[in-house]
């Protein structure tokens, strides 16, 4: 595995999937790629949004404590169509996504982005939706199966 796509908003589920990423690259000597999407009405009404996202982003980075290849991008637009460009242009292998879990309704009639990437991407996609420190990658029988640390 090497290029892992980390939609990130930096929200607590979506800090879930950017740490696992960070750690299966560690373990597979992989890139991690953190996408952050702004719409254009987020910065219509508040034009430094994409400076929080860098400073969330280099304090996220500060706390990594092995060296890991880790590059942070932001597209002003939707998310899944910045997330099905950067598939192409930047070769991913995975796409590892926080999630929050079923929204009631409004997840039945507008559907979650994890949902919307999950249908449209040519690539696996790895939903986190909790705390999921504690595993590793066995190479051994099967690349790429994860493996509970006993």
């Amino acid at each position: 595995m090497q290029k892992i796509l980390v939609p990130c908003d930096f929200s607590v589920s979506a800090r879930r999937g950017l740490e696992f990423a960070v750690e299966l690259a560690q373990a597979t000597s992989g890139v991690v790629i953190v996408l952050s999407a702004i719409s254009q009405q987020q910065v219509d009404e508040n034009p430094i949004v994409s400076e929080r996202y860098k400073a969330e982003f280099e304090n996220f980075v500060v706390k990594i404590s092995q060296p890991i290849n880790i590059i942070h991008t932001i597209r002003i637009g939707r998310l899944l169509p910045a997330v099905l460009d950067l598939i192409t242009e930047e070769s991913v292998d995975l796409i590892v996504m926080g999630t929050r879990g079923s929204r009631g309704w409004e997840s039945t009639f507008i559907g979650s982005n994890v949902e919307k990437i999950l249908r449209r991407s040519p690539v696996p996609v790895f939903a986190v939706n909790q705390q999921s420190h504690g595993y590793s990658v066995n190479a051994d029988p099967v690349p790429g199966i994860l493996t509970p640390l006993i």
